[in-house]
């Protein structure tokens, strides 16, 4: 009965399945957990246009070289992704009108 009224409510899928499947293993936390964090942790939670427009533009910049944010877990980063992730933002900052 709860789970149905997460649904009817749009609740977070994760509270959901944690109601449904009580004993299954944690989600992975992903790229998109980490910016939320930082959103709310380092820039107080902030809603300054300008800090979470540098904040959204870095995010694009990582999405567009790796992939959606909430596909990416932060457990499974490797150095090679970062290393492109690096040369692709090097690369838009040389030549901004690129992205």
């Amino acid at each position: 009965m709860l789970a149905d009224e997460l649904i009817h409510r749009g609740a977070d899928p994760v509270l959901y399945r944690a109601v449904v499947e009580p004993e299954a293993d944690e989600p992975a936390v992903t790229m998109l957990d980490a910016k939320e964090m930082y959103r709310k942790e380092r820039m107080g939670g902030a809603t300054g246009r300008n800090q979470l427009n540098r904040l959204e533009r870095v995010c694009r910049r990582i999405e567009g070289s790796l992939g959606a944010l909430n596909k990416i877990a932060l457990v499974d980063l490797k150095r090679e992704q970062a290393r492109k992730l690096r040369d692709d933002m090097l690369e838009g900052w040389r030549t901004p009108n690129a992205r």
